[in-house]
């Protein structure tokens, strides 16, 4: 529908509202890792359509592999990590994190 999913973090206290996002665990398949963390965090399922992109961390030493996915089901439960969530249209994003507005665009872009 032209929206974007974003969460509400708990643990963000400047910008809390983002992607959803998360680590892996040892050995773990990235996109394996994109549906287990969506699922933890709030509960709901995404269908990886395909790789968009992939970052080193300006602040951190990693990489970020995001994925662009398309919604697949779930309901919405919070969690320790996740108060509330939304879906946004491209010119109704609350204020997000420079690097995640980028992200964003490219995937609207794709």
């Amino acid at each position: 529908r032209g929206e974007v999913l974003l969460l509400r973090h708990t643990y963000k206290r400047c910008r809390p509202w983002g992607l959803p996002a998360g680590w892996l665990r040892g050995r773990e398949d990235p996109a394996a890792a994109v549906e287990r963390e969506l699922a933890e965090e709030c509960g709901f399922r995404a269908r990886i359509l395909r790789p968009l992109r992939v970052d080193a961390s300006p602040a951190w030493p990693q990489l970020d592999i995001v994925y662009l996915c398309a919604a697949d089901g779930g309901s919405f439960v919070p969690s320790p990590e996740v108060s509330d969530y939304g879906w946004f249209a491209p010119q109704h994003l609350p204020d997000l994190e420079p690097r995640q507005r980028d992200i964003l665009h490219a995937a609207l872009k794709a």
